[in-house]
């Protein structure tokens, strides 16, 4: 593929990203942002070499300038996505792109004493929402069962069983657990 052909179709794939993949908007805009910098890249460093080879240039290029692993990632997920276009269009690119490993932040866990402000010290009169009773009741499950936000928001009441004080959290993968609260 040549640079005029990558640039010709990078269009449509941009369209074909936002309608039928229904990729957000500022997806979409990260996604046109990647390929016109490619491009640029390509067009004023080597704009007879293949697509293959301005690649690696353009990794090594990126790393010199000290890119962040994650928009590194996000860069080669965008390519990746392109290439898959190509594929369905019948133009076999084989980049072989391979995604470096972001890795996941550790959460921060409050200390005893932000725990005990939250739960004891804040008076429900100083809550202002609309359901201080509610919201105090979710902080303090949260604290006594330690499941996540995302769990506590799909819980439904006959998943709570107020005699053994018990509800069943069903997670991602359609398992599901128990857990306790006093």
């Amino acid at each position: 593929m040549n640079i005029n052909e990558f640039y010709d179709k990078m269009t449509d794939f941009l369209l074909h990203m936002r309608t039928t993949k229904n990729l957000s908007d500022h997806t979409c805009r990260a996604y046109a942002s990647d390929l016109n910098q490619f491009h640029t890249y390509w067009k004023e460093a080597a704009p007879e070499a293949d697509i293959k080879e301005v690649l690696n240039t353009f990794k090594n290029h990126l790393t010199k300038q000290k890119a962040s692993t994650s928009t590194l990632a996000r860069k080669l997920s965008c390519f990746n996505s392109y290439e898959h276009y190509l594929n369905d269009l019948g133009i076999k690119l084989n980049l072989g792109l391979v995604r470096p490993h972001v890795p996941t932040p550790i959460p921060q866990a409050l200390t005893a004493q932000e725990i005990s402000f939250l739960l004891d010290q804040i008076p429900l009169s100083n809550l202002t929402t609309t359901f201080p009773h509610r919201d105090k009741a979710i902080l303090e499950l949260l604290y006594a069962t330690g499941i996540r936000c995302s769990e506590l928001i799909n819980i439904r009441l006959c998943d709570i069983d107020m005699t053994a004080q018990s509800i069943v959290i069903p997670n991602k993968r359609k398992q599901t657990r128990m857990v306790f609260f006093g």
